[in-house]
């Protein structure tokens, strides 16, 4: 309630300034005259954190292995902040990791993902910061990222199978290492840093 007044109160204004309060002005009868009245709010504080970019070291990983995932997160809010950050390989959690952010500033928390008995397949990765108090937009505090597979060595295309079409890219790749215009890291079975005959024989191995 702006006014328990009985005169008639007319033309109202609203509008927010840097002072972060919310300022109303009207007209009102009270005397004889019209005069102009106002009310104004306490300072209304924005709380928000979000995370802005998930980013894996590859996108394709042998299991039994272990890559790192990048994850930013940002206090876009005007006052610092302890909230926690999840990350997760579809429904199963990589890490957790308690984070303490200034207003406006924004760090990147690096998750470790073992993937020792991990099932053969496609994993999204998503990573989640907690809801801090006083937070209204919370659709930025979850971030969906592409996906890794997880399979084996010699499945050079990630299709979960040794065929053909990895002997190709394979063949495709053969004699190069790394910054040359044929490399593929993926191609690079043993991970020697060169693609030649030892892997052609261990992705012979796999073949079928």
């Amino acid at each position: 309630v702006l006014t328990d007044n009985q005169a008639d109160d007319v033309s109202p204004s609203i509008a927010q300034f840097d002072d972060r309060r919310i300022w109303v002005v009207w007209h009102a009868q009270r005397n004889e005259d019209f005069d102009i009245y106002y009310k104004a709010s306490s300072a209304i504080i924005a709380y928000d954190v979000a995370v802005t970019n998930v980013s894996p070291s590859v996108t394709r990983v042998n299991q039994g292995e272990t890559i790192s995932i990048s994850v930013v997160v940002q206090n876009q809010g005007e006052r610092n902040e302890n909230f926690d950050v999840d990350c997760y390989a579809n429904q199963t959690i990589v890490g957790s990791e308690a984070t303490t952010l200034a207003s406006g500033t924004s760090t990147t928390l690096t998750f470790l993902w073992l993937t020792t008995g991990v099932d053969y397949g496609n994993y999204t990765i998503i990573a989640e910061a907690s809801v801090v108090s006083g937070e209204i937009d919370t659709v930025d505090n979850l971030y969906v990222d592409g996906e890794v597979t997880v399979t084996f060595p010699g499945d050079v295309n990630g299709d979960l199978t040794v065929n053909i079409y990895d002997l190709i890219l394979l063949n495709q790749a053969f004699g190069s290492t790394p910054g040359g215009p044929s490399w593929d890291q993926y191609v690079d079975i043993n991970k020697d840093n060169i693609v030649n005959a030892l892997d052609v024989l261990l992705l012979g191995k796999k073949y079928g």
